[in-house]
């Protein structure tokens, strides 16, 4: 990126001093392009970083390009918590997702250390940095704030209950409940139906109409124009295919796919099984249950639990520090909260 800025202005610096009198003057060629040759250099030799140190107690971050270098000191006792989060950033090609890791403590703005593209390697970040500094983590990438404690963040779900003397009951299970319970011994399984079409569903749906129609309007009445030659109707007809068909299908179908599909969960003191029955194929999850740390309803707005419900947003995630496994989309608060306490009661039994 930075060679877009550093090259031109190169070129017009070189223009002033060799391009004699067809070349830019002087006084314009070395402020023009120093500016851009100083831009592009940032870009292109700009280095930054972050160093810990328990032993003064400081963290330095730091930042520089060229022969310069600015740092700025922060006392790791005012550093107060470890928060991993989920941001949009950028726009158009370049818009992603991330999972930025900060510093909250007391500083006027929290210090970001990493922004990852994979939520798994921030949270991992996170843990890291937080068990190295012995802070607690807060998390909310997925939607829902999970804080956990200084010196447990590697602990399992199981070893957290432990440790704070809980112990999980079973919930009564709703009226209108879908989902079935059979307990086993110390095997309890759970089966959940397809929950059917949500208002997510029809929202996905609508999504898939809305961008082929804006491509397939532009293009489709071209293709029944008499004075159109094959050889150009061929790759327009490619184009839509690609950017129109091919989308379309991939966006409708994965809502369909999730509407109709139906999960059987596993949950012994050993370990957690998803197994999720589509259309086509069947998968299987698993996570052990000494690696199961963290076991939440995603999407629930505090005060407001069927919000995120009316569009399907609701969800139960089962996470280790490798993976996480999300099921439940579509049913309601009282249901999802039913199947947690059996998990609960399975992990511990």
């Amino acid at each position: 990126f930075g060679l877009f800025f550093f090259l031109p202005g190169l070129a017009v610096i070189a223009g002033g001093f060799v391009g004699g009198s067809d070349g830019p003057p002087i006084f314009f060629a070395l402020p023009f392009g120093g500016i851009f040759c100083l831009v592009g250099g940032a870009f292109l030799f700009g280095r930054s970083g972050m160093t810990f140190d328990k032993r003064t107690g400081k963290l330095e971050t730091w930042w520089g390009a060229f022969f310069y270098k600015s740092r700025t000191e922060y006392e790791l006792k005012d550093i107060k918590m470890v928060a991993l989060s989920r941001e949009t950033r950028g726009s158009g090609k370049n818009r992603r997702t991330v999972y930025p890791v900060k510093l909250e403590g007391n500083f006027p703005t929290p210090i970001e250390l990493e922004a990852p593209l994979n939520a798994n390697e921030g949270r991992s970040l996170a843990e890291d940095v937080g068990k190295f500094l012995d802070l607690g983590m807060r998390d909310v990438s997925s939607g829902t704030e999970i804080i956990r404690e200084a010196g447990t963040l590697d602990f399992s779900l199981r070893q957290r209950f432990e440790a704070d003397g809980y112990e999980p009951e079973l919930a009564d299970r709703p009226a209108d409940a879908k989902s079935t319970y059979t307990p086993m011994g110390t095997t309890h399984k759970i089966s959940i139906p397809p929950t059917g079409f949500t208002c997510g569903s029809y929202f996905q749906i609508g999504i898939g109409l809305v961008f082929s129609g804006m491509f397939g309007l532009g293009f489709f009445p071209v293709l029944f124009e008499d004075d159109m030659p094959t050889e150009v109707k061929i790759p327009i007809l490619l184009f839509m295919g690609l950017f129109v068909a091919i989308p379309f299908f991939a966006i409708v179908g994965s809502a369909v796919s999730g509407a109709l599909a139906s999960y059987e969960v596993e949950v012994t003191p050993m370990k957690f099984v998803l197994v999720t029955k589509g259309m086509i194929k069947n998968s299987r999850e698993e996570i052990p249950a000494s690696e199961l740390e963290e076991l939440e309803i995603a999407g629930r707005v505090p005060g407001q639990a069927n919000l995120a419900m009316v569009f399907g947003g609701q969800s139960i995630m089962v996470r280790s520090d490798e993976k996480t496994i999300a099921f439940g989309s579509g049913l309601k608060a009282e249901e999802l909260d039913w199947i947690v306490s059996i998990i609960e009661v399975g992990l511990c039994s």
